[in-house]
């Protein structure tokens, strides 16, 4: 309320992260934001830009949308040629691994504060790196020393900076067996294939019996149907035991939620903690073609090989 709305800007600022402040809270916005959350390809922007279009919220949301390109930031003593020397050598090393990347010059005596320009830079940049000769020690992001990076240590830890940018570790194999996997599954109605695959989760103990009512009462808010016939069935977290996703790869497409049909569900059984499961599911079904082969597919062994892939790879 009132000056709080500031503290976003005051956060940004300082920090480099996004934010976007709501002027006023009621619980109809809490439950709308918290289901617009559930959703994979909800951001914070979309979420805050519908409920300030909603007129039903009233207050308002504050901060500017914010598409974060990536830097690595060279840093001097003197000015900006040294920096810029720093910059060149490393364009010539890393040339194969610098797309999207931009290195910015900086110098502690171009007539700017360095933290200042650092927290300028950050309000637009996603700052990977800083290389230099002295450590600003700014915020968390990781500082390399020119002398380590001559020597070949700095360069290989700046490859490794940037290689955990350009890929993820799948860690799907962690919450899915082959167990939990169903391939050519015959059933016509949603409530037979809900029943099935979370009456196989309480057995093996993963959840507990109430969470197929928490399922069907977040069905009842709102059916959860994917663009390209995938639906994402999920209870609440209480009742999760140890985290898994079940997967269904059905004979026919059935009727989801009285307009939308759907082959291939995804039900989700994960811990508060447990979101990056989820978010790699996301970038696996999102990636090429890979509904179109999980579709193609006849083994749960095919099926493990699509949902455990790496879709983004290190050089």
């Amino acid at each position: 309320m009132g000056s709080l709305t500031t503290f976003g800007d005051i956060i940004t600022s300082r920090t480099g992260i996004p934010t976007r402040s709501i002027g006023r809270v009621d619980t109809l916005m809490v439950l709308e934001c918290v289901r617009r959350a559930l959703l994979p390809e909800s951001t914070l922007d979309s979420i805050a830009d519908a409920v300030d279009e909603d007129k039903k919220y009233l207050g308002g949301v504050r901060g500017i949308k914010q598409d974060m390109s990536k830097a690595i930031i060279t840093l001097c003593i003197t000015g900006e040629g040294a920096a810029a020397k720093v910059k060149e050598y490393i364009e010539d090393s890393l040339k194969d691994m610098l797309k999207d990347i931009e290195i910015i010059p900086l110098g502690f005596m171009n007539g700017e504060d360095i933290t200042s320009s650092l927290e300028r830079l950050s309000k637009s940049k996603e700052i990977l790196s800083i290389v230099g000769t002295i450590n600003p020690k700014y915020g968390d992001i990781p500082f390399i020393s020119l002398e380590s990076l001559i020597e070949g240590r700095g360069l290989l830890k700046l490859k490794k900076v940037i290689r955990s940018e350009e890929g993820f570790k799948n860690n799907l194999p962690e919450v899915i067996n082959q167990e939990l996997i169903y391939s050519e599954a015959n059933f016509k109605y949603k409530d037979e294939v809900l029943d099935m695959m979370v009456e196989k989760l309480v057995a093996d103990g993963y959840v507990k019996e109430e969470f197929l009512l928490s399922v069907y009462k977040r069905e009842a808010l709102g059916a959860t149907f994917l663009k390209g016939g995938i639906a994402i069935p999920h209870g609440e977290t209480k009742y999760v035991t140890k985290p898994a996703i079940s997967f269904a790869k059905l004979a026919q497409p059935i009727n989801w939620d009285g307009v939308n049909s759907v082959d291939l569900i995804f039900l989700i059984a994960l811990g508060e903690d447990s979101s990056n499961y989820f978010e790699q599911l996301y970038k696996i079904i999102s990636a090429g073609d890979a509904l179109d082969r999980l579709r193609n597919t006849s083994t749960k062994e095919e099926i493990e090989s699509i949902l455990f892939a790496n879709t983004l790879s290190a050089k």
